[in-house]
């Protein structure tokens, strides 16, 4: 699968969570007010983008920032995240892991990070809640 088939496959997945998590239709419009009214979803969105080498995904990752420029300090640090993450206020939150699985969810003010022992991996339907700090190489699973 190609570079920019992948990428919009994930974004995709994450629209139908984020839609259908806030009452939202699952279409252009649906996407935009996203975009425009949530800066955690556009975050994603521009993260789902960002470091890609394939030219069509950098065309789109400009013309997207020029809905409305990321304000909020959410930082993806070479996480490798599953589809349909979902992100609770984003305020303060820092997300470097080695791998997320899909459909976790990731509130405000929470550290996933770098140790000595390496870098945690989250796996599936995980929830991360406010002020959570997971760092080193740790393994959370649900349970």
């Amino acid at each position: 699968m190609n570079e920019f088939k992948k990428v919009f496959l994930l974004v995709k997945a994450d629209f139908k969570v984020w839609a259908e998590w806030l009452n939202v239709p699952q279409s252009i419009g649906g996407f935009l007010k996203l975009m425009y009214h949530y800066p955690e979803y556009r975050r994603l969105v521009y993260y789902r983008l960002e470091y890609r080498q394939s030219p069509m995904l950098k065309i789109t990752k400009r013309i997207v920032s020029l809905l409305k420029p990321s304000t909020l300090n959410l930082y993806f640090c070479n996480a490798n995240i599953g589809e349909g993450l979902r992100i609770m206020h984003g305020f303060s939150t820092i997300v470097n892991a080695k791998k997320i699985g899909k459909h976790c969810v990731i509130s405000q003010q929470v550290t996933i990070g770098w140790s000595q022992s390496g870098l945690p991996t989250i796996g599936d339907y995980c929830k991360v809640y406010a002020g959570a700090k997971i760092l080193g190489e740790a393994v959370r699973k649900l349970n």
